[in-house]
């Protein structure tokens, strides 16, 4: 499944749940957050790391050196519906991805990755929907790209990674074991 069509099913995700947790009822029903290059970059970290085969239809590659350009906009018009990276951000990605897949953490044969789940929420009759990073018999495995290892623990606690891991066991109706796995988004890409 696409991450578009993914987006169009009609359920309530963590990232925005995670708003009311994180801020206020007011800023989960405003809705989504705007696309950012780091969201992108994300994206395209997962994409490359889990489902390679995936990265022709998503992605494009800019070769110009900024955005705002003539140039950049003659770009954005030729690939719609495609995440736009510059050609620097993909080499950090490539990097990372790379980092991952030799990391020895549970991602090469380590279970079904991206996989789309659904359901409903029995306390509160809510449609919700997760997309695990992968699924196995490690459990569930979620990647972060961060800036660094050694203050990867204080983003997890701030961003609620933990939160969003129960909702995942929630979701699947048990109690697999969970695991993050970051990885530095600059040289030498550690993974822990």
């Amino acid at each position: 499944m696409t991450f578009e069509d993914y987006l169009a099913i009609p359920a309530v995700n963590w990232s925005r749940l995670k708003h009311m947790w994180k801020h206020s009822p007011l800023r989960f029903r405003h809705g989504a957050d705007d696309d950012t290059t780091a969201r992108g970059m994300g994206r395209a970290l997962h994409t490359l790391a889990l489902t390679p085969n995936l990265w022709d239809a998503g992605y494009a590659v800019f070769e110009g050196d900024r955005r705002g350009t003539k140039l950049w906009d003659a770009f954005e018009a030729a690939n719609p519906g495609k995440t736009l990276l510059k050609a620097s951000e993909i080499r950090t990605i490539m990097g990372q991805a790379r980092a991952v897949r030799a990391s020895g953490h549970g991602i090469e044969g380590g279970g079904s990755p991206e996989q789309v789940i659904q359901w409903t929420d029995a306390a509160t009759g809510i449609a919700c929907k997760g997309m695990l990073d992968i699924v196995g018999d490690r459990g569930i495995i979620d990647l972060k790209g961060c800036g660094s290892i050694a203050e990867f623990e204080r983003r997890a606690i701030r961003d609620g990674y933990a939160h969003q891991l129960a909702f995942y066991r929630r979701g699947l109706g048990g109690d697999l074991p969970c695991h993050l796995l970051a990885v530095e988004t600059s040289v030498p890409h550690d993974v822990a």
